[in-house]
Order: structure tokens, then C-alpha cells, then sequence
């Protein structure tokens, strides 16, 4: 069960609680996106979507350090062992003062090792 007043600490020692602006840490994959947001970012920090013919393991989206989302639900982790109990969600056009754009709506749950507060 979720609890809206959790509150956790990143590595850094921010308190992360629903509503909270967070950033990818470290760069990690997001295999639960739709196809269309499949790719990673160039070095000018455009998306790059993989070819429809890509093989499997490339149909991912590669979330850069930086990509900011808004916490959305904490998993109070004395109920359960939540592996990854923080969830974010990340839309396009929010969010983007470092200049990655997510190329579609996305939510996806993190640990807090690859996430910090802004």
C-alpha cells in the first residue's frame, strides 16, 4: 500500500516526498514505454527513436542523467519490500531545464540510488 505523506531521503540527504521534483541519478532503461518511445538522446540532448527493425534489446527508452518527473507515489517500504519504491512520472514539454524532453507520458518506479531531488 501507498501512502501519500511518505517521505524518503535520497543519497544526498533531500527529503523526496509525492509532488517532489526529482532527476535521473544514473542513466537507466525504461523497457515499459510504448514502441514510440523507444531511443536515446544525442549529445545535442535530442531524442533519437530506434529504428522499428532495432533488435529487442534496444527497444528501450535510455532515461539520461538529468531527465527530470514528479514524484507521483512513494511505497512505504516496512509493508512490502518494494525494490524500487519511489514512482515518477516524466511528460513531455515539463521539466526540462536540463534540456531532455521525455518523447511521450511515461510513469516508472526507481530505487533511490538512481534518483535524487532538485
Amino acid at each position: 500500500e501507498d501512502q501519500q505523506d511518505a517521505v524518503v531521503t535520497d543519497k544526498n540527504g533531500m527529503e523526496l516526498k509525492v509532488g517532489s521534483l526529482v532527476r535521473v541519478a544514473r542513466e537507466t532503461k525504461a523497457f515499459q514505454v510504448p514502441p514510440k518511445g523507444h531511443g536515446k538522446y544525442n549529445d545535442n540532448k535530442e531524442f533519437v527513436p530506434v529504428p522499428t527493425d532495432a533488435p529487442r534489446a534496444e527497444k528501450n527508452l535510455v532515461l539520461p542523467v538529468g531527465m527530470r518527473g514528479v514524484v507521483t507515489k512513494i511505497y512505504d517500504s516496512s509493508a512490502l519490500s518494494a525494490n524500487f519504491p519511489v514512482q515518477v512520472k516524466f511528460s513531455p514539454g515539463e521539466n526540462v531545464e536540463e534540456g531532455y524532453d521525455p518523447p511521450l507520458p511515461f510513469v516508472m518506479h526507481f530505487d533511490l540510488a538512481e534518483i535524487e531531488g532538485v
